[in-house]
């Protein structure tokens, strides 16, 4: 297995900065899509002050053993205050389009 070719990719795509440009455009969207519940999550938390860590970029092989749904994804976590407020995941088509992404916030 080829790490470089991965990590290639992942620099190439961006990732980094675009796992975090994703989750600050979901955040934009709950506020406006729900507010009342946004508002429940994120009470007293100023979301200028959200620190991010991206910890994992994984190659992952769907359809097993045909490997037919492939992605990678990136996965991180967010903190605010040094306490972790969530958790974040994008998978991404090799060609680099989002196919999902999921939040759970702690």
């Amino acid at each position: 297995m080829n790490i470089d070719e991965v990590k290639q990719w992942a620099d190439t795509q961006n990732i980094s900065c675009r796992i975090i440009g994703s989750f600050k455009k979901l955040l934009q969207n709950y506020e406006l899509d729900d507010p009342i519940e946004y508002a429940e999550i994120m009470d007293g938390i100023d979301k200028e002050k959200l620190r991010y860590n991206v910890h994992t970029v994984s190659l992952n092989l769907g359809n097993w053993p045909e490997c037919s749904y492939n992605t990678v994804s990136a996965s991180m976590r967010v903190f605010f205050c040094e306490k972790q407020i969530a958790n974040y995941s994008v998978y991404y088509l090799f060609s680099g389009e989002v196919e999902d992404d999921i939040v759970e916030f702690l």
